[in-house]
């Protein structure tokens, strides 16, 4: 009986000492893995984990705010319909809107002018206009002679404004106020189609032309 309960103290011992020895390496084994993954997960490189800060005292890029300049006056010879509006530069640097409207063929003639015979009169309304804030100085308008307008016809003949009074022609106008006068031109069998307006020399554009057929 000693003999065997000695053999049974013996494996029970060996079950405790193999017990141990497996808990102790399972332990070893989880704490592995632990460290295996902590270092996956922490393990950025450190351009990654870095950031650059911004230079110090930089300041911001400044704000610039759309100023409203003049409307450029075109420098080429506009080509528009009738009832448009082109704007003059003077040589003085004023600046002026011309309307040409209200083609009228035929027309009805204004005080004083008569067509040429064998011909009749065709009409438009010439509107201009001195750009500038209310109290300024007069501008005087671009315009001398009769020959600053012109009537073209389909067959490239040329007609000369019919004025009889000095409405246009180097008048002084205060900016905001528009001068308006019908032109009237004496004109033969062929259709007018365009009406040219030439300022003095030195402005800009050089002239206009309005398309009277739209």
């Amino acid at each position: 009986m000693d003999r065997a309960e000695a053999r049974r103290r013996r494996r029970r011992k060996g079950h405790i000492r193999l017990a141990v020895a497996i808990a102790l390496l399972v332990a070893l084994v989880v704490g592995i893995g632990l460290l295996v993954r902590a270092c996956a997960c922490g393990g950025g490189s450190p351009e990654q984990a870095s950031t650059t800060p911004p230079a110090e005292g930089q300041a911001a890029a400044p704000t610039v705010e759309a100023t409203q300049s003049p409307k450029p006056v075109a420098s080429l010879p506009p080509l528009v319909g009738i009832g448009d509006t082109v704007r003059f530069q003077t040589p003085q640097g004023a600046v002026v809107r011309v309307t040409a409207s209200d083609f009228a063929d035929p027309g009805n003639a204004p005080a004083g002018a008569a067509a040429r015979p064998g011909e009749r009169l065709v009409t438009l309304t010439l509107s201009v206009t001195p750009e500038g804030t209310e109290g300024s100085a007069p501008v005087r308008l671009p315009f001398k002679t009769a020959e600053s307008f012109l009537l073209i016809s389909e067959d490239e003949s040329g007609a000369v404004a019919l004025l009889k009074g000095r409405g246009l022609l180097g008048a002084a106008v205060p900016p905001g106020q528009t001068v308006k006068t019908t032109l009237a031109f004496s004109v033969g069998a062929p259709k007018p189609v365009r009406f040219v307006c030439t300022p003095v020399s030195g402005s800009q554009p050089r002239s206009a032309t309005w398309e009277l057929a739209r």
